[in-house]
């Protein structure tokens, strides 16, 4: 029995060349496949994780905006609420000084009248928001607040976020 001869793979595609040079650029065309492979899984988990960066950040900014809406909101109540009578009352002619987070805004004065709205702009270093504050003393009783809060202060921002918080209630 004859012993069987081995067979290198190359020399049975290049017969007459030197066996030591018939496979030469398998070795480079493997090198090169198996590169750009992991060039292509490499390049896909980066813009995964931009993404993901992405998200995470338009998270954070909604939640900052919302959160925002929601200091506006508590600052109007607290001063429609504070006292007997309410700062924003429409009917009361006299000056009152409204602050909060330590901001103080324009003296408020009501017109007389049976309805109102004022608008107070708050600015601190984190974040802006903007109170609208609309009271109707006839023939309801009627108070509306809007509160629309916004993560970044600089309206041409391209990623400005802005959360509104609307609230509506007789007193």
């Amino acid at each position: 029995m004859i012993p069987p001869t081995y067979h290198n793979f190359c020399d049975t595609f290049h017969a007459g060349v030197r066996p030591r040079y018939a496979c030469r650029g398998f070795t480079l065309l493997f090198a090169v496949l198996t590169s750009s492979l992991l060039m292509v899984i490499g390049f896909s988990v980066f813009r995964l994780t931009l993404k993901e960066a992405q998200l995470t950040t338009a998270v954070k900014d909604s939640q900052s905006a919302f959160y925002a809406a929601d200091v506006g909101i508590e600052c109007a109540l607290y001063w429609d609420f504070q006292t007997v009578r309410s700062a924003f009352d429409p009917t009361d002619t006299t000056t009152r000084t409204i602050e909060c987070l330590g901001v103080s805004f324009p003296p408020i004065t009501g017109n007389g009248g049976p309805t109102q709205s004022f608008t107070l702009n708050l600015t601190t270093a984190n974040y802006c928001v903007e109170i609208l504050i609309a009271k109707q003393s006839s023939p309801t009783r009627l108070t509306t607040l809007r509160s629309r809060g916004f993560s970044v202060c600089d309206p041409s921002h391209p990623r400005r976020v802005e959360r509104a918080i609307d609230v509506t209630y007789t007193n």
